[in-house]
């Protein structure tokens, strides 16, 4: 059974509530409606204003003040969260998260395995509400001013719930899984695929999959699933218990973790072992599959733009609009897909495998011709070696 801790609610100071007061301000007012006309929008301008210099000063205040604590079990950089909270717009997506974290470690004083379902219910909004944008106004034709703009703002709060609060969660849930569980996912993979619109609709989608304990592919041992490890705690940790800092955006304590931890991949006294080919687990060659699939996907959506625009004459910003994003969202993919197959290569080379896929070429050919080349040309290897994909 988790332990329980009761709240200490007297550690919120007069920063903690200003940065509360700014948050929910600018959640209240930042998409005025439509009827929010002369005077009134005026001075909203004014309490945006207001709110928006007090998000960098009150969080700074509070994350030096937290800092302080020495007895909680979380050191939060002061540099990366005010950077976070002074940024137009998506300060607010940056208090979301620190405000859930600050309540789970110093009020809490315990680590959350609720992240997962944070990740999972962002994700959800994003899609719902694209889908039912998608719905309304191109299916049902409801495309009126009030109509279009409701699901315009709709959309924008749900990206900017995708732009922190999503990455966060996933990389907070993913340092609680390591610590708790035998899996251990890799931090940067999942946490900068839950960071890029639309694409962290399927990242989080795989993510839990496997961190689901009811999921048909989850990663969660089954004993431990059925009862939930005890959460980590401040007495726990200074009765000896080796609970690990990971809240502070810092891969040093999982790169101890890892030096400590026999895997797969490492051997006793730093020996590396030859793997037979049957027993690679790498999925890394996901990430150059999807850029080729994602590629496909953008010239056949570029083609009905053109037939649109050039031969029906009857395209749309909108659909130029997604086209656009759909090339966005192909880049970040693509690049990303370079560091996959470097990823990919080296597990290989770790097996018994003849193919030993020299991962620098594909890089040159990545940069100076396409990722999209470099990903086709590594598939197609990859499935003549090893017969996957």
């Amino acid at each position: 059974m988790a332990a329980t801790h009761p709240y200490d609610r007297a550690r919120r100071g007069g920063a903690y509530y200003a940065l509360v007061a700014a948050f929910l301000t600018f959640l209240a007012f930042l998409f005025p409606i439509e009827w929010l006309v002369g005077d009134d929008v005026e001075a909203l301008d004014y309490v945006l204003a207001a709110a928006w210099l007090a998000f960098p000063v009150a969080g700074y205040l509070d994350v030096r003040g937290i800092r302080g604590m020495e007895d909680v079990d979380w050191t939060p950089k002061t540099w990366l969260w005010t950077l976070g909270f002074a940024v137009p717009i998506f300060n607010a997506s940056a208090a979301f998260p620190y405000l859930l974290r600050r309540h789970e470690k110093v009020e809490r004083r315990t680590s959350w395995s609720f992240w997962w379902r944070i990740s999972a219910a962002a994700a959800a909004f994003l899609f719902l509400a694209t889908m039912t944008a998608l719905f309304v106004e191109d299916y049902l034709m409801m495309d009126s001013e009030l109509v279009v703009q409701v699901f315009d703002e709709v959309i924008a709060v749900a990206l900017l719930a995708s732009t922190v609060l999503t990455p966060a969660a996933v990389r907070y849930d993913v340092a609680y899984v390591k610590g708790n569980y035998s899996w251990q996912p890799d931090t940067w993979l999942w946490t900068f695929g839950a960071a890029v619109w639309f694409l962290n609709i399927f990242v989080v989608l795989g993510y839990v999959a496997k961190r689901s304990p009811d999921s048909e592919y989850s990663r969660i041992d089954s004993d431990a699933a059925d009862d939930e490890p005890e959460e980590k705690s401040m007495e726990s940790r200074d009765s000896g218990d080796s609970g690990v800092e990971w809240g502070s955006w810092d891969d040093s304590q999982d790169d101890v973790r890892r030096e400590s931890t026999v895997d797969e991949a490492s051997g006793v006294d730093g020996v590396k072992p030859t793997l037979s080919v049957d027993d690679l687990e790498s999925r890394w060659w996901y990430w150059p599959a999807f850029t080729v699939a994602l590629s496909v996907l953008f010239v056949g959506v570029g083609s009905y733009v053109v037939y649109q625009h050039v031969v029906a004459g009857a395209g749309g910003f909108r659909l130029v609009f997604q086209w656009i994003n759909l090339l966005i969202l192909l880049a970040f993919v693509g690049l990303f897909s370079l560091y996959a197959i470097y990823r990919d290569a080296a597990a290989i080379k770790q097996t018994d495998s003849n193919w030993k896929p020299f991962w620098e070429g594909y890089l040159i050919a990545g940069v100076f011709l396409s990722p999209v080349v470099a990903s086709l040309v590594y598939l197609v290897q990859r499935h003549r070696h090893l017969g996957e994909p």
